[in-house]
């Protein structure tokens, strides 16, 4: 819901710093979701679980 948020928002014209102040989120995290064109890309380079060695 926030990466859609943060996009309506910025296609309604407010700046970063705006929307961060509106949804009360850091400049970092809006940026991340705004530099994101999907949710799916918000996930890259996380690993999807724990590796087992044996």
């Amino acid at each position: 819901m926030n990466h859609a948020t943060v996009h309506e928002l910025l296609a309604a014209g407010l700046s970063r710093r705006a929307i961060g102040r509106q949804l009360r989120m850091t400049s970092r995290t809006v940026k991340l979701l705004a530099d994101a064109a999907t949710p799916e890309d918000l996930f890259q380079g996380q690993v999807a679980g724990p590796t087992i060695q044996t």
